[in-house]
């Protein structure tokens, strides 16, 4: 209460009844279908019905093909339909001048009429197990998805921006009253026109033994070729608004094991973004971890580890809705330093 930027109560409930299906028709030896379909029915948003196709052939014993065309349908959860306003103060230039303060209180709301999301989905890769390499495996996916209804929230600085220039819709829809008085800004979640995003994922995957050690090496790379919503592309951009959509985002773990006892060392990239408020260049930022466990019996372990061993600090973000940041994004601890024992009975 002190600071108006409580969290009301949340409470709604709704009804669901689905069936469902699949089946695998395996064509010829090498080739195999997946056929799926789906249907819904709920209490708020009506019935429908989804379907999935899915074909994999396995061209050699090393390489295999594989490609799924699918619809889906996501009713809206609980918190998104009855979540209790929350307040946030985020970084906002007001246009008016009214504001002294950067930081302007944003009242966060739910909305019980939002509609189901509807989605088509596409992918499309292959794996490929090269025999003369044991151990090691590769996969390349191409993926897009196209979500129409799309739950999300607005961009309030748009919206500021929009008022001003005289979009009475923009003032009503982020409650903006005559003079630019922003005493009651709110961003409700809403269903936006769609969302359409594409990308490739890259994976590899190596196990081998090596002085006397069992190793495994796993490197997840994604390369975002595009991130749109209701006709703006967001590719490459952050906001707090909005989360990041960096072009290149890329995980690694390397672990060494030896009997009860195993060392894994990961770390985390995160590529370089512009500010979608005010085109600001965002640098990239890499995170170390490290871990070991060791297991005294097949029910107790203990573990011990670091997280962002370098203490990164949190990269600056002037339109981020945290401290100039954006937590959902980046780590704001810094280095993290834990300990503990499991006990399985």
């Amino acid at each position: 209460e002190g600071t108006a930027a409580q969290q009301d109560p949340t409470d709604g409930s709704f009804d669901v009844f689905s069936v469902y299906q699949e089946v695998s028709v395996p064509f010829t030896d090498k080739l195999t279908g997946e056929f799926a379909l789906r249907y819904d029915d709920y209490s708020t948003f009506g019935s429908a019905a989804t379907w999935k196709v899915g074909l994999t052939y396995e061209a050699t014993g090393d390489l295999m093909l594989r490609t799924v065309a699918a619809t889906g349908f996501r009713a809206p959860s609980v918190s998104e339909l009855y979540g209790g306003n929350s307040g946030s103060y985020d970084y906002l230039d007001d246009p008016w001048g009214n504001e002294q303060d950067p930081q302007i209180l944003v009242n966060y709301t739910s909305d019980e009429d939002l509609d189901a999301e509807t989605s088509e989905s596409f992918t499309a890769g292959l794996v490929y197990s090269p025999s003369y390499i044991d151990g090691m495996s590769l996969t390349l996916d191409w993926w897009r998805f196209k979500i129409d209804d799309a739950i999300a929230r607005l961009d309030v600085q748009a919206g500021l921006n929009n008022c001003y220039a005289g979009d009475t819709s923009a003032c009503e829809t982020f409650n903006i009253g005559s003079n630019g008085d922003l005493s009651n800004l709110t961003n409700p979640l809403t269903n936006v026109g769609y969302q359409d995003t594409s990308g490739v994922d890259f994976n590899l995957a190596y196990t081998f033994e090596g002085l006397g050690l069992d190793w495994k090496i796993n490197n997840d790379l994604t390369y975002l070729i595009k991130f749109e919503q209701d006709g703006v592309d967001y590719t490459g951009t952050i906001g707090g608004m909005y989360g990041g959509y960096a072009e290149y985002k890329n995980n690694f773990n390397l672990t060494a094991s030896r009997g009860d006892w195993s060392v894994m060392y990961s770390n985390r990239y995160i590529g370089e973004m512009n500010d979608v408020n005010n085109g600001d260049d965002i640098e990239s930022v890499l995170y170390h971890n490290i871990s070991g466990v060791y297991h005294f019996t097949d029910g107790l372990s203990a573990n011990i580890g670091v997280k962002n061993l370098t203490n990164e600090e949190p990269v600056m973000v002037s339109s981020g809705n945290e401290a100039g940041t954006v937590p959902e994004v980046y780590d704001t601890l810094g280095r993290q330093i834990y300990a503990g024992i499991s006990m399985k009975f």
